[in-house]
């Protein structure tokens, strides 16, 4: 998964297992994922992923399939300990905890 932290857009790409019957390739274009269990016609705007929401350990349902992050580059670890505030102090704590460990 790449998430553009800028636009807080996401591309998800799987992995071909062999055996399996699982196609590699990509599952999901750039773009913002609403989050599931909304009603689609609504007065109110739809809720996004945002930053918050992604660290180590998250669970997400993109169209349907969840997912849930296991892990992140050093790039995505040191992005959540520089914006610790817009990341959300526990998700970061989540995120240094599975670093340390």
């Amino acid at each position: 998964m790449s998430t553009f932290a800028v636009s807080v857009t996401h591309v998800l790409s799987t992995l071909a297992l062999s055996q399996s019957g699982v196609i590699g390739g990509k599952f999901l274009e750039r773009g913002r994922v609403k989050k599931p269990n909304q009603e689609v016609f609504k007065s109110e705007m739809s809720e996004y992923y945002m930053t918050p929401d992604l660290y180590v350990g998250a669970r997400l349902a993109f169209n349907n399939f969840e997912f849930i992050i296991t892990d992140a580059d050093e790039y995505a670890f040191r992005y959540m300990e520089q914006h610790a505030d817009e990341v959300g102090c526990l998700a970061f704590a989540i995120c240094w905890k599975a670093v340390k460990a």
